[in-house]
Parts: C-alpha cells; sequence; structure tokens
C-alpha cells in the first residue's frame, strides 16, 4: 500500500531494481531519458520513485511530489511514458512503480514471513540457445518452486490470458469455416446438378472416372487456392486498422507482416476446406448411371453418402482440439456442433415430409392465404435448399447465443447482491500484527473478519513418492497439461481452520475430526478441482515442506469453494493443531461498508500497519467485469462475423434458389400475381428458414451453455431474455433486407428474359 500526503491510499505493485534494469527493452520517462545505469547513479542521493502514468492518474501525482511507500518517503522523479518491459496495459491489481533496492529495506515492507517474488535476469551471449539452456537447467534445478523462463514465456500470466483469448476465438474461426463449407457444399452440389449431362456424355466417351474426377478436383483445389489468395490479401489490407485499436492496449510495435507459415496455414485450410467438403458429392454422381445422367438426374444412396463425411467429422475434431488446446474442450465442441447438425439433417426433413404429404390434399389457400400456402409448400418440397440455409444460420445463432448466456451468467454471478461480499481484503498481516490488528478493528467499529493465517510451504511427496518439475514439452500440448505442470511446478500457501466457512461446501470425504493429537498422520481438506489438477483424490497421502519440517497427511475429504466470495479461500487446508506454531502471515477481509467508511478503513490501517495491502474488492469486480466484457466484446465481434458468413451463404443460396425459380416467378407474373404478392410468397418461405434457425440456435445455445456451466464453471448459468428478443428482431429485419435484395435482383427482368434465362 502507497499513500501520498493527502492522505489517500492504495494498492500497488513495488518493483525493486538494481543499476542494470532493464536488460532488454527501454522505459521511456517524460523527461524523454532512459532508465540506464547512469540513471540510477544519478538518483540514489535519496529516495526516488518513478511511477507509472496509472499511478499519477490515481493518485493525482506529479514530478516532485512525495508518495509514503512503507515506512519511508519517496520523492517522484519522473513519470513512465512507455515501458516495454510491462506492456499490455490489461487487467492487473494494482498498477506499478519503480525504486531502487538500496532503499527496500528502509520502507519495511520486507520482513520474516513476507510473501516476495524474486527475479534474476540474465543476458545470454548470441552462442547460447535460450530453450536448450533452459532444459539442462530444469534437469540440475528440480525444486518445483523456481521458474525458469525464456523471453517466449516470460509472462505466464499474460500468456494464460490471451490464450484462452485465441483459443475461443480460434473455435469460433472454426464454426466460421464450417458455415462456409456447408455454403460451398450447397453451391457445388448446385454446379454438379448443371452438369450432368455433361458427365454423362464424358463417360459415354470412355473418359475414365479418374480423368472426370481429377478435372473437378482441380477445379476444386484451384477455387480454395485462390479464395485462401484473398484472404490473405484482404488481412494485409486491414490489418493496420486492427492493430491501430491494439495499441489501446499494447505500448509493444506488433509485426504488422503476416509470416510464411501463416499464409501456409491459410493456403492449406482453404484448399483442405473444399477436398472434404466437394468430393463426396462427386462420389454420388460415379454412383449413378450413364443413362440416368445422361437425363439430367441422380440417383442418391443417403446410406453410403453419410460414410464419406467421417474423415472431414475427424479432421473438424483435430482442428478443434488444436484451436482449443483441449481435448475436452474440442470434443465438446464438436459434439455440439454434432447435436446441432444431427438435429437439424434429421428431425426437419421428417417434419418437412409429413407437412408436404398434409397439404397435399388441400387447397393451396391453406393454412391462411395463397402466399402463405405457397411459401409453406415450397418450404417443405425444396428439403435440401431448406434444410442447408437453416443449418448455416442455426450454427451462427446458437454460438452468439452461448455468449449472451456466458456474459450474463458470470457478470451476474459478480454483481449478485443476494451473495454477501467484503468490501476489503487485506494480505500480508505479520504474525505479530494479528492480536493488534483485532484489537484496532474492535476499537474503531471495523467489522472484521476473523484473519485467516497463511504458512508457504512446497509439496514434495505424493503417495511416498518424490515430487519433481514437470518439464515443458515441445510442440503441442494442451491447456489441462498446462495446468497440471503450472500446479505442480510451485509452492503453495496452506491454511488450516477447525470448520467450513460460507462459501465452502464439503463434496466428498468427511470433516477434520479435531485438533490433531500428534499421532498419526495430519488430516488434509484439498479444493476438489486443485485435486483433479494433482491427480489425487480422498484417501491419498501428501507430504509438504514447511521451513524444512516434513508434514505428511491424507486427504480426508474435497471441498466445492465459490472463489467470486472474495473471502479468504485455500487450495489446501489442514487440520488445527499442525501449524498453529509455524511462521505464518494473515489474510483478512472487512464486512461490507459504505464506501465511505471503506476509504476511511484503508487510509487508518495504512498509517497503522504501513506493511499490510489492502484489496478493494469492489474495484477488483469492476476491473474483472472490464476484462470479461472486453474478451466478450472481442469474441462478439467474431460470432458476428460467423452471422454474417452465414448470411452471406443465405443471400448465395437465395439467388441460386430465384435462379431456379425464374420460370415459376414468369408464371406468376403471367398469372397477375403483383409484385407484393410475389415478395410475400418469397419472404414468408425464407423467413420460416429464419425463424427456425432462431429456434434451434437459441435451444441449442441454452443447452450448450448450460452444460458448459455445469461441467466447466461450477454450475454458473442465467437465462438473457433480453438478448433473445433484442437479437432475434434484428436477425429477423436483417434477413427480411436480405430476402428483398434478392428479390429486387430478379424481380425487375422481364417475362421474356426470364423465360430465355
Amino acid at each position: 500500500m502507497v499513500s501520498t500526503e493527502k492522505g489517500q491510499s492504495r494498492l500497488a505493485l513495488i518493483k525493486v531494481v538494481d543499476d542494470y534494469f532493464p536488460l532488454i527493452g527501454e522505459i521511456k520517462l517524460d523527461s524523454k531519458e532512459k532508465f540506464s545505469p547512469s540513471f540510477w547513479n544519478q538518483h540514489l542521493d535519496k529516495p526516488y520513485a518513478v511511477i507509472s502514468k496509472e499511478v499519477a492518474q490515481q493518485f493525482e501525482l506529479k514530478v516532485n511530489d512525495f508518495l509514503s511507500i512503507g515506512k519511508n518517503k519517496f520523492l517522484i522523479s519522473h513519470i513512465i511514458a512507455n515501458d516495454s518491459t510491462s506492456s499490455v496495459r490489461g487487467f492487473s491489481l494494482a498498477p506499478h512503480l519503480y525504486i531502487h533496492q538500496q532503499y527496500i529495506d528502509s520502507t519495511g515492507l520486507i520482513s520474516f514471513g513476507t510473501v516476495a517474488w524474486y527475479s534474476n535476469f540474465f543476458l545470454l551471449n548470441s552462442e547460447f540457445n535460450s530453450d536448450k539452456l533452459k532444459v539442462e537447467l530444469q534437469k540440475i534445478i528440480t525444486d518445483p518452486a523456481i521458474n525458469i523462463k525464456t523471453p517466449k514465456n516470460s509472462n505466464a500470466q499474460l500468456s494464460r490470458v490471451i490464450g484462452y483469448l485465441t483459443d475461443y476465438l480460434g473455435l469460433i474461426g472454426v464454426v466460421a469455416l464450417l458455415i462456409s463449407s456447408v455454403g460451398v457444399s450447397y453451391l457445388f452440389q448446385n454446379y454438379l446438378f448443371e452438369r450432368l449431362k455433361q458427365v454423362g456424355i464424358l463417360k459415354s466417351l470412355g473418359v475414365s472416372r479418374k480423368e472426370i474426377m481429377n478435372s473437378f478436383m482441380l477445379l476444386v483445389v484451384l477455387s480454395g487456392a485462390f479464395s485462401s489468395l484473398i484472404a490473405v490479401l484482404s488481412s494485409q489490407i486491414l490489418m493496420p486498422f486492427a492493430l491501430n485499436y491494439l495499441k489501446n492496449f499494447m505500448d509493444t510495435d506488433v509485426n504488422q507482416g503476416i509470416s510464411i507459415s501463416i499464409f501456409a496455414v491459410i493456403l492449406i485450410t482453404g484448399i483442405g476446406l473444399n477436398l472434404f467438403t466437394c468430393p463426396p458429392l462427386l462420389f454420388q454422381i460415379f454412383r449413378t448411371k450413364t443413362s440416368t445422367l445422361l437425363m439430367g438426374q441422380l440417383e442418391t444412396d443417403g446410406k453410403l453418402r453419410w460414410t464419406h463425411y467421417i474423415p472431414a467429422f475427424l479432421a473438424l475434431w483435430g482442428v478443434a482440439i488444436w484451436q482449443a488446446h483441449s481435448v475436452r474442450i474440442g470434443t465438446t465442441f464438436c459434439l455440439s456442433l454434432l447435436f446441432i447438425f444431427g438435429s437439424v439433417l434429421v428431425i426437419l426433413p421428417k417434419i418437412f415430409e409429413m407437412i408436404s404429404n398434409k397439404l397435399a390434399t388441400m387447397s393451396l389457400r391453406f393454412p391462411m392465404n395463397l402466399q402463405l400456402g405457397i411459401a409453406i409448400r415450397l418450404l417443405s418440397r425444396n428439403k435440401i435448399a431448406s434444410v442447408l440455409t437453416i443449418l448455416c444460420m442455426a450454427i451462427g445463432f446458437s454460438l452468439v447465443s452461448v455468449i449472451a448466456q456466458f456474459d450474463k451468467g458470470l457478470s451476474g454471478e459478480l454483481t449478485n447482491d443476494s451473495t454477501t461480499r467484503p468490501s476489503l481484503f487485506m494480505f500480508d498481516i505479520q504474525q505479530e500484527q494479528h492480536d493488534e490488528l483485532v484489537q484496532f478493528a474492535s476499537e474503531n467499529d471495523i467489522p472484521l473478519l476473523s484473519p485467516n493465517p497463511m504458512v508457504r510451504a512446497r509439496l514434495i511427496k505424493k503417495n511416498g513418492e518424490d515430487v519433481k518439475r514437470i518439464a515443458e514439452t515441445e510442440g503441442f500440448t494442451t491447456r489441462e497439461e498446462d495446468t497440471e505442470r503450472r500446479f505442480n511446478n510451485r509452492g503453495v500457501n496452506l491454511s488450516y481452520a477447525a470448520s467450513l466457512n460460507d462459501s465452502e461446501e464439503l463434496v466428498e470425504g468427511k470433516e477434520f475430526s479435531g485438533v490433531y493429537s500428534g499421532e498419526g498422520l495430519v488430516e488434509i481438506s484439498l479444493e476438489q478441482r486443485y485435486a483433479k489438477r494433482l491427480d489425487v483424490s480422498v484417501g491419498d497421502r501428501l507430504t509438504y515442506n514447511v521451513l524444512g519440517v516434513d508434514i505428511e497427511g491424507v486427504i480426508v475429504n474435497l471441498r466445492k469453494v465459490k472463489w467470486t466470495s472474495f473471502l479468504p479461500n485455500f487450495f489446501i487446508m489442514l487440520q488445527p493443531g499442525v501449524l498453529d506454531e509455524a511462521p505464518k502471515t494473515y489474510l483478512a477481509a472487512v464486512k461490507q461498508v459504505s464506501e465511505k467508511k471503506q476509504l476511511w478503513i484503508q487510509n487508518e490501517v495504512v498509517k497503522k500497519f504501513s506493511n499490510i495491502s489492502i484489496i478493494n474488492v469492489r474495484e477488483l469486480i469492476s476491473k474483472v467485469i472490464m476484462m470479461f466484457e472486453t474478451m466478450a466484446w472481442t469474441i462478439g465481434i467474431m460470432s458476428l462475423c460467423c452471422i454474417f458468413v452465414g448470411a452471406f451463404v443465405l443471400y448465395s443460396i437465395l439467388q441460386s434458389q430465384i435462379m431456379k425459380k425464374q420460370i415459376d416467378l414468369a408464371l406468376q407474373k403471367l398469372m397477375g400475381l403483383t409484385s407484393r404478392q410475389i415478395f410475400q410468397n418469397l419472404l414468408f418461405e425464407y423467413l420460416s428458414m429464419i425463424m427456425i434457425s432462431l429456434l434451434f440456435g437459441n435451444l441449442v445455445g441454452v443447452a450448450i451453455s448450460y452444460l458448459v456451466g455445469v461441467l466447466f464453471l461450477d454450475g454458473i448459468f442465467a437465462f438473457n431474455i433480453k438478448f433473445f428478443l433484442l437479437f432475434d428482431s434484428v436477425a429477423l429485419v436483417a434477413s427480411t433486407g436480405i430476402i428483398w435484395a434478392s428479390f429486387k435482383s430478379q424481380y425487375g427482368k422481364t417475362v421474356n428474359d426470364l423465360f430465355q434465362d
């Protein structure tokens, strides 16, 4: 906690550096100076601090003002203009500032039991390979608590956040590819149907199946390559605009070019999409007799046709796992898509067949009027176009629906007024300050929750076997593997309590038997998901090292923790009587109080206990929501791109269908139907498809959101009714515009032109 002369106090990240910081990169100051050895040589005669722009803004500070850090006062010498060592201005608990290591002792912030992180930076000569050196060091340094990082993974937390975001963006890209493949399948099918007679003639002339196949496959490959080239060129044009927006969050320069490897991936994707989509349609033609082809007809065998799409599904599954970096998430994603495909492709054709049979003997004006009657009959009898259109739109709608549910669920979980959360969260409370802080809170009417002890330790054995560092592997790794390695390769915080608090729930095992008697194994309680990451369960034995003392215990229960309560909670709890005498610090929380009371408590605690750090829970929740909204906005943009792809496919199918219906359109004109009546026929037909797509998409989206919430997010789910009303209305209006545009492109032609086309 740092404070100003005005008495304002706030949490800050204090970076203590030496003369040589930074070895790589640069920190530009407001005076145009840069961090360098010569800089600190000129600023060591008294305690100086160099603060970030965020600190200056939050405290309303300027150069030559004073800032209290612990027990010492620091003169602000400079404000950072650009810091390439902390380039991403995203979510963080506190803004940062720099002081020289010469003055850290005078602050009194580091004492026995304090949790601090120490980093040593090494600038290697060019003949050293940092990745290989890391591997060799990990063989020598087996302590899991010591991290060895290269520039590629120097900011692990940021990498994980960006990694998760890019994972989901990648999955959305897979959805866009899938929607495109449906459109490609339909359009390629139309292309083939128009050339059935040509294929029949080629076969009758003795042209082999292989030669015919090669000619079509060449077309497929060239079209995929050409579309990939257009995509790369478009990305190159649009990328500078996207990077300009990205500079709002990053200070560093980003490579604006598309590398050869990325171009290769795009090219392979574009060609592969066509190769997986189009050949099954060609196989249908080759199974048809030449005489049937010469009549422009096609024999179908639905049972065999589906087997040809198995490689495409396996490829989709592999790409989903690759993009999600998770077998579990990739599989869940593919099964969700398979459910949508199965629902639409199996259920809808049967429903359309039932409707068609039902209407066969009824008046054309049934159910309401001529326009609606014609539209329903066209919808139910033109199964292929109807089903593919609904499938494209349903996938896009379900994706946007899932994001809306997550947004509502997570935001609601964080802002739910029914959940009692503390106003302030305190940590780094020294052991000797415990009683004094409790007394201070009692005397000043501060609703302080009982402080929870925290003891630093290392996990050294699981079931009697030594726990060693899990080395990082080269190449592709899943997020589950990364998480397992991260939780294995780190120090841990232990605590103890006689019973569960309000945010905990026992899910397996039994409660502690009481205070440890000194005989037998210590009883241990683990958070359930932490136990899964360690691959342990009730009955397993764990050994922890606490300041050189080994403590062996047995897991007696697993707990479910509601982390959004923001109460002091721990992954690992031991029964009382084991760690009571161990050196420790404490965590504490202050119950909900008014904002004015919060500020008063924060300032008074900092004055009396300068080393205690305090987090304003309300501000923290606001930052988390802001970060999530930013991510949701990014994902939402990608989802809308999927909807746009679906709309383009819809427009393409509409244009194709209207081209086929030109004779019908000409006949309707000759029969005296007005432009309005003809448009209503088209509107009712395709608007019905959109409404069915919305129904499927919304239902499937809600179902997926619920399942993911139960399986991965501890049951977080909320139905977002406002989203459905708004989004569905916008989708219907936009679809009406697409239908009108398609109609106008053909209706303006004369009857003679329609018959000739």
